[in-house]
């Protein structure tokens, strides 16, 4: 087996090399025998190094590194972890990037050769960033989640790979149920008497743990949730190679990484969870003057069965929401046509009737009841066997105090009636900041994190059309670099992004804050007025 100090040695040497090809021709002599093999697999990516930006050629060292030191490790090492992640993400980056360099260099190849090209890559990559989420689990596959709700941003082939995370496939990263029973009776104790049985197969798996589907002794039927081991001790070094690898890669994601990573460490007492969901399914029970009682189910609690690792809650039978379109389209493929085109429409029109109540139920929680769910990604969003929509898993519950949603109401007021000069306002008293205080850039960076992200608005200035919001990040990020962001709305504003992910998936274009604006006026006039939690309006 390799000696450590040489896998550490060919990233240092690449490095300080001045040309990375000819340091990477010279690299097997120096290398001890039995490295041939891991060099010449370094080359198909480390060879192009030399047209791309010091940065890159720093992170092209790290997975030439990965590629040799992966073999000498434990699966369970964070050391493991991180090479494994430089070892699969690099080399699609630069694909990536040279795919681009390469286009540009040839002007004359037509569209469809290029469309032909950009597909080959997709579909090539597509099921190789699946295998690497799955083979890492952890925050990863919570990345995955996300990705997949945003067919606009995303090729088809990354979606169709991703889309498996979403919680129907949950045997791709579950653990064996033996362990689930085990930590159940671990973190319970005596308490753990109370489940008559657990089921074998889960219902989901997700990042940080999975659910089963169970029996008390008195009869009811709940959902077992259990926390991974080693989930909270991983969490930080993942999002620690995340961070990394945008440093030298994608710097205009670096915002807000940092916020999302304290986001999302609550996650990890199951306790509070626990607590939370008997707060929220409270706030949502007939008579509590909540105007969307009775029209979402969210599960209760057994709060005597709740444990830092372990939380037992009420069952809901159905299916995730975009489960369940997908589902009833390939029902409706089968059919004759007429009739498929009938049935067609009122599906459309049922999911986007369901998809209005959820941006109602999450605007509501926002911006009056100050608690929300900072993680409703579709795989949290069910269609009930009763017809009604469920929300699960509040595991990252984010609160606001009234003088902050009121702050966040103005913002979204103005977005919704287009007050330029009032949105730089607000996104300053938020807590935007950026390099050279650009006027319009704050205004984008607003509009895009709580509003929307259709071409029209990503235009810029003799500029030509935007239709990606990677690329849109980049031109910004090149115009004037965001340097601060508004931690205390990060949540609010990944409910703003998930909500309109989910609205591409129906062929909808969501403006949030024109969605959202009656609840912002809620906001606003409660903290001018000192009452604090309102009851609110339902959005129509």
């Amino acid at each position: 087996m390799w000696h450590a100090s040489w896998c550490f040695f060919l990233p240092l040497w690449l490095l300080t090399n001045g040309e990375v090809g000819d340091g990477l021709s010279l690299a097997p002599a120096i290398l001890p025998d039995g490295c041939s093999e891991a060099i010449a697999t370094l080359r198909s990516c480390i060879d192009s190094l030399a047209l791309l930006t010091p940065p890159v050629r720093a992170a092209g060292a790290l997975a030439a590194g990965s590629l040799l030191l992966i073999p000498a490790l434990g699966r369970a090492s964070g050391l493991f972890r991180g090479l494994v992640f430089w070892r699969y993400a690099f080399p699609i980056y630069v694909d990536y990037r040279l795919t681009a360099h390469v286009l540009a260099q040839h002007p004359h190849l037509s569209v469809e050769e290029r469309q032909h090209r950009w597909q080959a890559l997709h579909e090539k990559h597509g099921p190789k960033i699946l295998d690497f989420l799955v083979l890492l689990r952890g925050f990863y596959v919570k990345i995955g989640q996300v990705c997949s709700t945003r067919v606009d941003m995303f090729p088809r082939p990354w979606i169709n790979s991703l889309e498996k995370l979403q919680g129907e496939n949950p045997e791709l990263v579950a653990r064996p149920t033996e362990l689930v029973k085990r930590i159940v009776q671990h973190d319970l104790g005596q308490r753990a008497k109370q489940i008559k049985s657990i089921e074998d197969v889960p219902l989901g798996a997700a990042a940080t743990g999975q659910v089963h589907r169970a029996w008390l002794n008195d009869g009811r039927r709940v959902v077992v949730k259990v926390q991974y081991p080693e989930a909270a001790r991983l969490y930080h070094q993942d999002f620690a190679n995340v961070k990394l690898f945008c440093w030298l890669l994608q710097p205009e994601h670096l915002g807000y990484l940092q916020e999302l990573e304290k986001q999302f460490s609550t996650e990890f007492d199951y306790r509070r969870e626990a607590a939370d969901l008997a707060e929220i399914s409270g706030r949502f029970a007939e008579g509590s003057g909540n105007p969307y009682a009775g029209k979402v189910v969210i599960p209760k609690p057994v709060l005597e069965l709740a444990s830092r690792n372990v939380v037992v809650m009420e069952y809901l039978e159905g299916e995730t929401f975009l489960s369940y379109a997908r589902r009833r389209k390939r029902e409706l493929e089968r059919s004759s046509f007429l009739w498929a085109l009938w049935c067609g429409w009122r599906l459309q029109r049922q999911l986007i009737a369901h998809l209005d109540l959820l941006i109602g139920v999450q605007g509501y929680q926002i911006f009056v009841d100050g608690v929300f769910n900072g993680d409703p990604h579709p795989g949290n969003v069910m269609m009930l066997r009763s017809g009604s929509l469920g929300l699960i898993d509040y595991g990252n519950v984010k609160r606001l105090v009234p003088t902050e949603r009121a702050l966040l109401g103005e913002l979204m007021i103005a977005l919704a009636t287009e007050q330029r000069d009032i949105v730089v306002k607000s996104a300053q008293r938020l807590g935007f900041r950026t390099r050279h205080n650009n006027a319009d850039a704050l205004f984008r960076y607003a509009q895009l994190w709580f509003d929307r992200d259709d071409a029209q608005s990503m235009r810029l200035p003799g500029q030509a059309p935007i239709t990606n919001v990677q690329v849109y990040l980049e031109r910004l990020n090149a115009l004037d670099p965001l340097i601060t962001t508004p931690e205390a709305y990060l949540m609010a504003a990944r409910n703003s992004f998930l909500m309109r992910g989910i609205g591409t998936h129906l062929g909808l274009q969501l403006r949030m804050a024109k969605r959202w604006r009656c609840f912002a006026e809620d906001a606003v006039l409660a903290a001018a007025s000192g009452a604090g939690l309102g009851r609110g309006r339902a959005f129509a």
